[in-house]
């Protein structure tokens, strides 16, 4: 009996703290206990496993998020990776889930949780490497190298900054359509995470592409601190990105997290370092 009148006070406690928010999106998904999540397919963060559920580190750990914070529907809402954002905007979906980077651009517009994973950067390259492709300022310096980007992406951007004209840069919406135009020979080089860059070049299967090895990560990144990710939220959804980063904290690096990230060819070695959030990450400290 005492059991259950515990569980009455902290299921009260819990929805009082949740309508003293103000915060309408978390109010709604609360009492529908259904979230939107959005994402993109790129392995090993978002993609559809062989049965049609969304799975990868990202769509798993929101997976284990949302679960913590007792909502018992998922509906999973796929874009392309460029248009994730503008969907969050037009309130197509209210998470986005995708392993994206923490960047002042993008901060402009969502609210991003505290950082929730650590990245590098990785080149996809004809099989051989017949350019001797092993870093990103070897693309600015090879002007026969075409390089193909995800549209939206950070590497994108990394490009322009690092100089390789646009002239050279071929926008992909999807990382496939990106492997194909290296496939086919309209491109010498994809640019991604290393992750993604892993398992595309394992799960393809493709005897005409290879992971460019040794990389040297990019000089610039580092200094951009363009190396850690979250989830993001409307700036509006303050309620719903708090109640998020709360149970995120006590998600991130359990044993339940580690064998997410083991799943999916990440370690420990891709769990944010202690002292480091959001705020720290945009002020580039």
């Amino acid at each position: 009996m005492l059991i259950g009148v515990s569980a009455i006070i902290i299921g009260t406690a819990l929805w009082f703290s949740v309508w003293q928010t103000g915060d309408e999106t978390l109010q709604k998904v609360m009492h529908d206990s259904v979230i939107r999540i959005g994402y993109s397919i790129e392995p090993p963060y978002a993609f559809p496993d062989v049965k049609g559920q969304v799975t990868g580190e990202a769509a798993e750990t929101a997976r284990a998020i949302v679960r913590r914070l007792g909502i018992q529907k998922i509906e999973w809402r796929q874009v392309e990776f460029g248009a994730l954002l503008d969907g969050l905007q037009a309130d197509f979906f209210d998470v986005v889930a995708a392993s994206m980077y923490i960047t002042r651009e993008r901060a402009r517009e969502a609210a991003f949780s505290e950082p929730s994973l650590r990245l590098t950067q990785g080149l996809l390259v004809n099989r051989g490497n017949p350019f001797k492709l092993h870093s990103y300022e070897d693309l600015a310096g090879h002007p026969r190298v075409r390089v193909a980007v995800l549209e939206g992406s950070v590497e994108e951007r990394l490009m322009r900054l690092i100089g390789v004209p646009d002239a050279r840069l071929i926008a992909v919406r999807t990382v496939r359509r990106g492997l194909a135009k290296v496939e086919s020979g309209k491109a010498e080089a994809l640019t991604l995470t290393a992750p993604a860059i892993r398992q595309l070049t394992e799960g393809s299967g493709s005897a005409k592409v290879e992971m460019a090895a040794p990389f040297r990560q990019p000089a610039l990144a580092m200094q951009l601190r363009l190396a850690f990710c979250g989830f993001a939220f409307r700036h509006k959804d303050k309620g719903l990105r708090a109640a998020w980063n709360r149970e995120q904290a006590a998600f991130i690096g359990s044993p339940e997290h580690l064998a997410i990230l083991s799943r999916f060819g990440l370690g420990p070695e891709n769990l944010p370092p202690p002292g480091i959030s959001t705020k720290s990450v945009l002020e580039g400290k």
